[in-house]
Formats: C-alpha cells, sequence, structure tokens
C-alpha cells in the first residue's frame, strides 16, 4: 500500500499508565451522592472489577524486553484520539471476562505485524490481493485498523504458552471517496455486517498460520465516531472463536455507550446533573478555566467510568498540583466512589498533570508532568 494512504497513531496504551512516587488526595467522609444511580454505578464497576482477579493484566516480558506491536495506530485513513482511546480501553476491559487477568498476562499484538496491516487496510487489488477494503472504487473503506493483544497463560515459568488473541476491528463512520463528493455515512448497521465479513476472513487467515491454530480468538467490532465527535465511537460487538475453530458462533452486543455531557443525553439523568454540579464547583474555585469536559463511559446503560478534562491558561507547577488536588477532592465529594475517574489538566503547552482514582479506590493518585 502506499504510504500516503496511511495514518499513523501516536495514541499510547493509557490503560497501562500507572502514576508512581504520587502525592494522594484523601477520600471525603460527607457529601458522597446517595441515590439509585450511583448505586447501580457502583455495582456496575464492582461487577467489571471482580473478575481476572484486579483491573488490570501483567505484562508479558519476553527476554526481559517489553514487547510492542509494530502495527499499532496504523490506519487507513483519519480517526480521532477519542475513537483510538475508546477502543483500546473498552476492549482491554471487556477482554477481561474471556481472558481472567489472574490467569493471563498481557503482549502487545504480534499476529497482526505492521507489513500484515498495511497490506489488509487496502483496497483489495492486483497489487494488494490481501487488501480487505473493497474493490470498486465507488464503494467507501470500511476498515479503518485493528488492535491486537496476545494472551499468555500466567504459569511463572519463562516458556508461558499463548493462550488466546484478541482483535479488534474498527469501522469507519464514513469515507470520502474523492475530492468531489461528499463523505458516504457508514451507519452502525453496515458495520456490523462488514465488521463481521472481515472478522471471518481474518479468521480464516489466522487459522492458516500453525502457530493460531489451537487458540480461542475472541473479536470485537469497533464503529469509529466522526473525528470532532468529542465522546468517540463505541464497541458494538463481540463474540469468542474456540480453539482449532474456523466459524463463529452467536455475536452478543457490548452495551457500551459514551457520553459528553451538556452535549448529550445520558441514560440517567442523575448522571448529568451531577456533572454539572462538579463543573460549577471546579469552575467557581478557579475562575480563570478555559473549560472543563466530561466523556461518561456507560456499560448496560450504567456509568462504569467518568474523563474530565480541564483546561488551563497556564503552565505553573503549583497551579497545577492546586487544580488537581481541588478537583479529587470535589470528585470525591460528588460522584460514587464505584466508578473510574480520570482527571486530566491541559495548559497552553500540553497536559501539565493528571489525577486518577480507581472503581472502589479511596483515594486519587495525582502527577503533575510541568517541572
Amino acid at each position: 500500500m502506499e504510504s500516503k494512504h496511511l495514518k499513523r497513531s501516536g495514541a499510547l496504551l493509557a490503560i497501562a499508565l500507572f502514576w508512581a512516587g504520587c502525592q494522594t488526595v484523601p477520600d471525603a467522609d460527607e457529601g458522597a451522592p446517595d441515590n439509585a444511580s450511583a448505586e447501580q454505578s457502583a455495582q456496575t464497576a464492582e461487577d467489571e472489577n471482580q473478575g481476572g482477579g484486579g483491573a488490570y493484566y501483567q505484562p508479558f516480558i519476553r527476554d526481559n524486553r517489553y514487547v510492542v506491536s509494530s502495527s499499532r495506530g496504523l490506519m487507513s485513513g483519519n480517526s480521532s484520539q477519542a475513537n483510538q482511546m475508546n477502543m483500546e480501553t473498552q476492549m482491554y476491559r471487556l477482554m477481561q471476562d474471556t481472558f481472567p487477568t489472574d490467569q493471563y498476562v498481557l503482549q502487545e499484538g504480534q499476529a497482526v505485524n505492521e507489513d500484515i496491516l498495511s497490506e489488509w487496510l487496502a483496497r483489495k487489488s492486483k497489487d494488494h490481493p490481501n487488501g480487505l477494503n473493497p474493490e470498486q472504487a465507488d464503494a467507501p473503506k470500511y476498515l479503518n485498523t485493528m488492535l491486537e493483544y496476545d494472551l499468555y497463560h500466567a504459569s511463572g515459568d519463562e516458556n508461558q504458552t499463548l493462550g488466546g488473541i484478541a482483535l479488534a476491528i474498527a469501522i469507519n463512520d464514513s469515507d470520502q471517496l474523492n475530492d468531489d463528493q461528499e463523505a458516504v455515512a457508514i451507519d452502525q448497521k453496515t458495520a456490523l455486517k462488514q465488521g463481521k465479513a472481515i472478522a471471518q476472513e481474518v479468521l480464516n487467515r489466522l487459522r492458516n498460520n500453525k502457530k493460531y491454530v489451537d487458540v480461542p480468538i475472541q473479536f470485537f467490532i469497533f464503529h469509529n465516531a466522526p473525528a470532532d465527535d468529542i465522546s468517540g465511537g463505541e464497541m458494538i460487538s463481540s463474540t469468542v472463536v474456540s480453539e482449532d475453530s474456523t466459524s463463529f458462533g452467536d455475536w452478543s452486543d457490548t452495551n457500551t455507550m459514551n457520553v459528553a455531557y451538556g452535549a448529550e443525553e445520558a441514560p440517567n439523568k442523575e448522571d448529568s446533573t451531577l456533572f454539572e454540579r462538579y463543573r460549577n464547583d471546579i469552575e467557581d474555585f478557579f475562575p480563570e478555566l478555559s473549560g472543563l469536559a466530561g466523556i461518561g463511559h456507560y456499560k448496560d446503560g450504567r456509568l462504569g467510568a467518568l474523563d474530565i478534562t480541564i483546561n488551563t491558561p497556564v503552565n505553573g507547577y503549583s497551579e497545577t498540583v492546586a487544580l488537581l488536588t481541588h478537583a479529587g477532592e470535589v470528585a470525591n465529594n460528588t460522584f460514587n466512589q464505584g466508578i473510574r475517574i480520570t482527571i486530566t489538566t491541559k495548559g497552553p503547552s500540553g497536559i501539565t498533570g493528571q489525577a486518577t482514582r480507581e472503581a472502589k479506590a479511596a483515594n486519587f493518585t495525582i502527577q503533575p508532568t510541568v517541572n
């Protein structure tokens, strides 16, 4: 594939980042919301973190090194950071039901390397016989990218064996066939149909490699949102193919949803009310802020995680620490302890710090990134 048709993202595996050597914000004893929505959110977060022995996989280390994927971030067209982050984080959490974190360790995908994915993202043609996008020039490109994780049995020895593969297929929200035409929209029904067809072909190709003949493979279909949609796309379906099988069983609706508060309607009205209360409190305390936005991540209609971004006009260390500390304290007083919350501050030069509270944790972990 010609390089001009491929785009590479600089997105990192955010859910593998842990902030070390950090100051913490004590939890508040009073003021936590007491309502049905909060109770549901707490139960959802608890359910999501029960299986697998923890919220994170231990990394698979080979020859004392962490092995990265050469195909990470390779795309056939434009996307957004929100799309990429949603696909990674949703896949990471959903696959724990199939591959529990106390039974498997994780390696970035190696089966679909850069050369393979570059070929697969192309339109099928004489030069690209393995292209997975339509050969017809008047048909939109459906496949945007893929994300793979390899799961190894956590046996504790040096000869760990591959126990499974998780692979997400991202389908474009639209595609512009040429400069003279408007983009062709790809709705969710079409995305699901095309995603399943691509998954079947990918399964056949993986099974032709003896390394992957007898391992279970979990497939996910992700539908991108438009690049200007701040809440990002959603994982819409998944299925597990048993070892040695070359056919799919039933696909399951993943029931995930992302809501940009203030711009989109939340499944639970109370969540929007709580976020607006939080926004007002922070903006009253720091009236010079440039803006505050929040994205709620829902599973089965219940809030399980919240990402908050606060834009500031300064890059100062002391201001960042003060803002993160206060933002964490207010979050503890506003939102139920059962949801995961990440607060990111951004100044004129970029990200200045982050505060994170895992589901059911009592404290926020704070890390300023400015000197």
